[in-house]
């Protein structure tokens, strides 16, 4: 056996080991991916809500803006106080 490249069954077992450890660190990597998707899904949609407001928001400036003469958002302040 001198010369051959026979593995040790305590070698065999820590692969064994260590092949599972990392299967199990795959899956939990997996796992928070998932997490991680789902939760840029959400910020997604909370971004779509908050820009449709903000839009709202810009129009009613927009026409406030017209009601004030086009002036500057200082101007329309100074005008409503």
């Amino acid at each position: 056996m001198v010369g051959q490249n026979v593995e040790s069954p305590r070698r065999a077992a820590s692969l064994s080991e260590r092949a599972t450890n990392l299967e199990e660190e795959n899956f939990g990597l997996a796992e928070t991916m998932m997490n991680l998707e789902e939760y840029v899904s959400s910020l997604e949609m909370e971004i779509t809500i908050l820009n449709s407001e903000l839009e709202e928001c810009w129009q009613v400036v927009q026409e406030m803006a017209s009601t004030f003469g086009g002036g500057s958002i200082a101007d329309m302040w100074h005008e409503m106080e």
